[in-house]
């Protein structure tokens, strides 16, 4: 298992994952807490926001902030060179969070109309940023994501069941490490990498609107013609073309495959709510901390391993691939058009409180959500070859939406 978690329970209700957040909250000092709710994506019962009412254009302000900081540090680490080197794989990250950021939250809440508030606004937002940084026009994502996913969750006409299945080849019915090694394979495949980018290069300057498609060649022809008069190609390869490729399509691998348990059987007697709520997870990242009865040395051990997993491993899985609101993604899904968004990890609380039945709590690290995912998948049986055949064009249009 990739890095596998300590925690004797990884899925559970709502009980499991409070009680790992109580203890933290018990065992842990104070001025560390609105860091730990953000990084697990689980407030504490009774926490707050340490900035309450945030504003919606901030949250549509730090991600473009973030891709900016890092693409202007990219620069500066190619201009200057020697030890500044070390800093590069910083600025990549903040380049994939910040636009990772905007596909799964910004352009998400656009596209079921709730991120400002204004229909006409939600639209220019998306249309101009995600024209920047090559993703889905606003049209098209609202068709796949907000009229055919969310109705039709994990069915055959789900566009992002499609993606895994088409794109990066993870089926039903094999052992979950046939589909782990699949998934290293995927991350790495030149393959996938590429009908990936073509994809969204498709999505972005053959599919769109007339008048989307005409933004796009305006931005690419600018990007290209300011970058060759400035003799400036290599340090944009390096500082976004890289990052914006190779790092954000990783990301979005990594994330779709444990979004939801695809491949959840429909149980007997399972109604179709029970079953579309069997398929929701909410992923909450951390570890149980060390028993209070160590001493000595492996206190020490211990205590060390924690918070080395704490802010290299789980954070680098926060900050670039269970960005945003994602790790409440399935409260989502009961709730699709909370106006609440902004702050959505203390608002699932309160949403989960309301709600019929509550998303699987999958709690631990990466490694582990994945093993979970890979589980409800061996369970399941094999596709027939007709039901995963798929032409080139179009596994090209089930790629841009990610």
């Amino acid at each position: 298992m990739l890095f596998p978690s300590d925690l004797a329970q990884l899925t559970g209700g709502q009980h499991g994952i409070q009680a790992l957040r109580e203890e933290w909250k018990r065992r842990l000092p104070g001025v560390l807490q609105p860091f730990l709710t953000w990084l697990s994506g689980y407030a504490y019962r009774g926490q707050q926001p340490l900035f309450p009412g945030k504003p919606w254009w901030v949250m549509v302000l730090m991600p473009v902030l973030l891709v900016a900081g890092g693409v202007l540090a990219g620069f500066v680490i190619v201009e200057h060179g020697g030890w500044t080197w070390l800093g590069l794989p910083f600025a990549w990250m903040a380049v994939v969070s910040g636009a990772r950021t905007l596909q799964v939250q910004t352009f998400h809440q656009a596209v079921h109309g709730v991120l400002s508030g204004k229909a006409w606004l939600d639209r220019a937002i998306t249309e101009t940023l995600s024209t920047m940084i090559c993703s889905q026009d606003f049209t098209a994502y609202r068709r796949d994501h907000a009229e055919i996913h969310h109705p039709t969750l994990a069915s055959d006409e789900d566009p992002d069941k499609q993606f895994v299945i088409e794109v990066l080849k993870i089926e039903p019915g094999q052992t979950v490490e046939e589909n782990r090694r699949l998934f290293w394979a995927a991350l790495c495949s030149p393959r996938i990498h590429l009908v990936f980018l073509l994809g969204r290069l498709k999505a972005n300057f053959v599919t769109a609107p007339p008048i989307r498609r005409l933004m796009s060649v305006v931005w690419w022809a600018s990007v290209a013609a300011t970058v060759l008069a400035h003799g400036m190609l290599w340090p944009l390869f390096l500082s976004f073309l890289l990052p914006q490729s190779l790092g954000y399509q990783a990301s979005a691998v990594s994330q779709f495959l444990t979004e939801h348990l695809w491949f959840q059987m429909h149980l007997p007697g399972q109604s179709a709510r029970q079953h579309h709520q069997s398929l929701l997870v909410n992923r909450h990242l951390g570890d149980w901390l060390p028993s209070p009865e160590l001493q000595g040395l492996e206190w020490i051990r211990e205590w060390l391993r924690w918070w080395t997993r704490l802010l290299t491993y789980h954070l680098f899985i926060r900050t670039t691939v269970l960005v945003g609101d994602l790790p409440v993604h399935g409260t989502h899904h009961l709730v699709p058009k909370d106006r609440g968004w902004t702050s959505a990890i203390f608002r699932s609380r309160e949403l989960l409180a309301k709600a019929e039945g509550v998303p699987l709590q999958l709690i631990g690290s990466f490694g582990d959500m994945l093993a979970k995912v890979f589980e409800s998948f061996a369970a399941s049986p094999r596709l027939r070859p007709s039901e995963s055949a798929m032409n080139f064009q179009a596994t090209l249009a089930v790629a841009t939406g990610m």
